[in-house]
């Protein structure tokens, strides 16, 4: 599955940094395009980005961002590669929908709710 690099970014969290890589699979473009999401690329990295270190910093699995706002839900594969404080965030698919049913094991995150 090709992956497209969105953005890079850093976060601090008691007095440790963070580095964050957010990528787009070949199949989250492909539902970003075919589902014509009003947010870019970056509106998703910043959606995750919003998750802040409290949520990053303590998964290392599937998370299911849920933004009423934009009515888009996000699902992301969470991956540390074997450090502790470098993760790679892969956007599995975009949801042209807020209302979403989510599987076991998956962390949920509704943006609204972190403000």
């Amino acid at each position: 599955m090709s992956k497209n690099l969105v953005t890079t970014y850093t976060i601090t969290k008691d007095d440790r940094l963070y580095f964050v890589e957010v990528i787009m699979t070949s199949h989250a473009q492909k539902r970003h395009s075919e589902r014509k999401i009003k947010l870019n690329g970056y509106g998703i990295a910043g959606n995750i980005m919003a998750m802040g270190t409290k949520i990053l910093s303590r998964v290392n699995h599937d998370v299911c961002i849920i933004d009423p706002v934009n009515e888009v839900t996000i699902i992301v594969a969470i991956d540390r590669e074997g450090k502790s404080n470098t993760l790679t965030a892969s956007v599995v698919t975009v949801i042209d929908k807020s209302d979403v049913f989510v599987k076991k094991h998956t962390d949920v995150v509704k943006i609204d709710e972190l403000f």
